[in-house]
């Protein structure tokens, strides 16, 4: 047996077979993709492709769970037997049913093509709740038989009621309708790729980011035999080197854990001009009972350095003491911390809070006023971060005004909308998946289409303005108003500190360059980032690797500790 390698295949242009025989399963999805790569493969130059059905296992046996089949390759072991026979010359599969380690005499050939590998909730109109998390009311029976998703969805909401759900696509959404299940779980690229209707039914694509999807969901596969010259000239004209780098490092990650569809893994992985970024969430169990998750995004120059430093947090656990004894530095003031400085002292650690910059009043305070006052009143006020929060709050105190009931607020990160509920005394009507300008963009768009009137963000002045112009990208109108504005702070204001730790915690690529410009960064100090903007910069800085919470707040970072340490 061998395992998959990236990059693909290239070989002396021979005289080119007449006919290429691809294998595939005999469902609408496998079907779908296998006229997709045949199209494709006519195109770089096949004289012809014949497209031969093959029943596996899995699709033999359609009722009983992955979880409960004996081995692997549920869908794939026939058509590989058939590729080692010589009775085909190709296989299209999607990526995710292959075993990581591929049989002796078979290769992959070419990853063509990815499309949206986000998990997709449909929810019939008794199970939908807007007021609750994944849109689902209390108590909502969920059909899946994926233990990724199983974990996944009882993280986020341990009141669901999780239902085996197996058959084809159609067969699953046909049972919905039935009502067996308020909802059901499957891949948006199988709903994609067939065009189903969902009338009637409530849709939620998961951000991938933050609910993650198995590894290589989404991207198809093209095996071959690893000698088979001819097959793997024509087909490596259709691979795609970035995407099967990206892949690789995903399924690497599964490779090393020694798993299968049995494990309760999910990685997304993305390649840019930094490097490779691989997010992680391995869901650990006791018998029937499900234990916290390991959840992490390591970021690393090369796609091997950001496996290694994943997979190295995720496994054996042995020899961790937790917090205890461990001096963790965060580049924010005392008063920011908020509960990671409670549970830090609470297990023994010791919090060095090291804030590289301090905010002050900035902008023009009655711009704020008029806003508020004026005659198109907002109909949101989005905060960005805390400190827009703060300073806000002061001005409305200043001019002794308050945030009237029928403006809705917005915020990015979980630990903004606790400053809202301090000092403005509201909850937050809308905080999106992913804490990021980008991820907030999106998801409002979606959730919110219309709004009447303009929108208000209190902002610092040194922010680019990507979140207020991809709502004007939009079609909102958006006021952006400065509110304050941060400057390094005076170095006899910084605590004392001989330089050693265990962690630095940067939260923000400002807090970053300033902290790098002016101390050394201890050897073996592991970075952990709170967001993909502070990644970035830290990897620009030869930062390698640097471990970034998934949720883009404290409670995100406090999970990274625990991953790192417990």
């Amino acid at each position: 047996m061998k395992q998959e390698k990236a990059g693909y295949l290239f070989a002396p242009m021979n005289i080119m077979k007449t006919k290429l025989v691809l294998g595939t399963r005999g469902s609408d999805l496998a079907l779908t993709q296998a006229r997709y790569v045949r199209g494709r493969l006519l195109d770089a130059g096949a004289a012809e492709v014949e497209i031969r059905i093959i029943t596996t296992r899995g699709d033999a046996n359609t009722t009983l769970p992955f979880e409960k089949m004996q081995g692997q390759g549920f869908f794939t072991k026939e058509i590989e037997q058939l590729l080692l026979t010589n009775e085909i010359d190709l296989a299209v599969h999607s990526h995710k049913d292959l075993e990581t380690t591929l049989p002796d005499g078979l290769t992959i050939a070419a990853i063509p093509h990815r499309v949206n590998r986000r998990d997709l909730l449909l929810i019939a109109p008794d199970g939908f709740a807007t007021d609750r998390l994944l849109l689902l009311k209390p108590g909502a029976s969920v059909g899946t038989s994926s233990v990724r998703r199983i974990a996944q969805l009882l993280f986020l909401r341990p009141d669901l009621q999780i239902t085996t759900l197996r058959g084809n696509v159609p067969t699953r959404i046909d049972k919905l309708r039935a009502g067996e299940y308020d909802a059901i779980m499957l891949a948006a690229a199988g709903v994609e790729r067939l065009g189903l209707s969902l009338d009637g039914l409530h849709q939620l694509e998961l951000d991938e980011r933050t609910f993650l999807p198995a590894p290589a969901q989404g991207a198809l596969a093209v095996e071959t035999r690893a000698a088979d010259d001819q097959t793997n000239t024509i087909v490596g004209r259709i691979d795609d080197p970035t995407l099967h780098g990206e892949v690789w490092a995903e399924r690497e990650v599964l490779r090393r854990l020694g798993g299968g569809c049995q494990l309760p893994l999910g990685v997304h992985g993305t390649v840019d001009s930094f490097g490779h970024r691989l997010s992680v969430f391995l869901g650990r169990r006791d018998g029937e009972n499900w234990l916290t998750p390991r959840r992490v995004t390591t970021f690393g120059e090369n796609a091997e350095n950001a496996v290694a430093a994943a997979v190295n947090v995720l496994t054996d656990s042995n020899g961790r003491t937790g917090l205890a004894g461990k001096t963790i530095v965060l580049t924010r003031k005392l008063e920011q911390a908020g509960e990671l400085s409670a549970q830090i002292e609470k297990e023994s650690g010791t919090l060095i809070c090291y804030p590289t910059l301090r905010a002050i009043a900035g902008g023009d305070p009655g711009e704020i006023v008029k806003q508020l006052t004026g005659p198109e009143n907002p109909a949101w006020v989005l905060f960005t971060s805390g400190n827009g929060v703060e300073y806000f709050a002061k001005i409305l105190a200043d001019a002794g005004l308050t945030v009237e009931e029928k403006i809705k607020l917005g915020v990015i990160g979980h630990g903004t909308a606790a400053v809202c509920r301090e000092l403005l005394g509201r909850s937050a009507d809308f905080v999106p998946q992913v804490s990021t300008g980008e991820g907030f963009s999106a998801e409002f768009s979606k959730r919110y289409p219309q709004v009447e009137g303009p929108i208000l963000v209190p902002t610092a002045k040194e922010r680019g303005g990507a979140l207020e112009n991809q709502l004007r990208e939009a079609g909102y109108t958006v006021h952006a108003v400065v509110v304050y504005q941060t400057v390094p702070t005076e170095q006899a204001d910084l605590p004392e500190w001989d330089g050693r730790a265990d962690a630095i915690i940067f939260t923000s690529p400002k807090a970053a360059q300033f902290f790098l410009n002016t101390r050394t960064l201890p050897k073996e100090t592991k970075v952990i980032s709170i967001g993909p903007s502070t990644t970035r910069h830290l990897v620009s800085q030869k930062i390698d690797p640097v471990y970034e919470a998934i949720d883009h707040d404290r409670t995100g970072i406090l999970e990274v500790l625990h991953v790192l340490y417990s």
